[in-house]
């Protein structure tokens, strides 16, 4: 009865010690101290290593340490099959349309001119940047708590999803492929809540970047997947839009040498807009590893072919 826990770029201790709190008797350790072809068949990971699979071959089942599973998903190493579940936490949404919000109002208010401001020390006046339309990208679960709080601070909120949306709270629904286009057109902010998919891949490209107004904002805090990097640093450079925020990308943690960390008008975030509550982490993935040792169904368990 063992758990390999495959966490990089963090230390997997707390999360050790709270799964051995919760499952007594049972052994949880991280991965690289099992022996190589260990009978370790329930794993917890989070841009896990790629020699994880090949020195842990009998892996059944692994839980996502987040909300997210897109880092497994698309693992082409990963074993076949591979059960794969991932954290739901309610908070969440909530967590992320606070973010959303918060990145519209620093970048109306100017607040990023001000902290530059206060670091040379000098006393500036900037007027408040105008616009109220926003279309959020991806409008499931999440996009629509994050439509539905920018709509009651003000915003007039429009969404574009695959499947049409009605709310009291939604200005206009763009549908499909066909639409995307037209759903920035308008937009003074544009909220990508996107899951990572092979459709959703670069789907913020050169096309999307230069149809939206010139005084645009991109705010990303669904996958870093979703945005072409070289077409929006082009975008930026070019004063095509004026500026976004990323709280996801391609790649984390983001190089140091990346061209995002030296645009002016960027805001990066290292993937902090919902941080998943740690008591709720622990909490399922004990029960999903006694339902796996119980031979029951999985809770929360991901459509690969879906990707989410």
């Amino acid at each position: 009865m063992s758990i390999a826990i495959a966490i990089s770029n963090r230390s997997a201790k707390t999360l050790i010690n709270a799964l051995k709190e919760h499952l007594p008797g049972v052994e949880v350790k991280n991965w690289h101290e099992y022996q190589a072809y260990s009978d370790v068949e329930f794993g917890v990971c989070w841009q896990q290593p790629a020699q994880l699979w090949s020195h842990l071959p009998k892996l059944k089942v692994v839980s996502s340490l987040g909300a997210g599973a897109d880092g497994l998903i698309y693992d082409n190493n990963r074993p076949q099959p591979l059960k794969i579940t991932r954290i739901v936490d309610p908070s969440l949404s909530e967590q992320m349309a606070d973010f959303v919000l918060m990145s519209i109002l620093n970048h109306q208010r100017n607040m990023v001119a001000y902290w530059q401001a206060q670091q040379a020390h000098e006393w500036i006046f900037k007027r408040r940047k105008q616009g109220n339309k926003v279309t959020i990208l991806g409008a499931g679960e999440i996009g629509l708590v994050v439509a539905r709080k920018l709509h009651l601070n003000g915003y007039q909120v429009s969404t574009w999803s695959q499947t049409p949306k009605s709310a009291d709270y939604i200005a206009q629904s763009f549908v499909g492929e066909n639409q995307l286009v037209d759903s920035v057109k308008l937009a003074h902010f544009v909220v990508s809540v996107l899951p990572a998919t092979n459709q959703t891949n670069d789907i913020i490209d050169e096309r999307v970047l230069y149809a939206m107004p010139k005084d645009g904002y991109l705010i990303n805090v669904g996958r870093g997947n979703a945005v072409d990097e070289q077409a929006l640093v082009k975008a930026l450079e070019g004063n095509v839009i004026a500026g976004a925020a990323l709280d996801v990308f391609r790649q984390e943690p983001l190089p140091s040498h990346h061209p995002f960390w030296n645009l002016p008008q960027l805001t990066v975030t290292p993937h902090v807009s919902a941080i998943t509550d740690q008591q709720q982490v622990v909490e399922q993935i004990a029960a999903n590893y006694q339902r796996f040792v119980q031979n029951k169904a999985l809770i929360n368990q991901v459509d690969v072919n879906k990707g989410y």
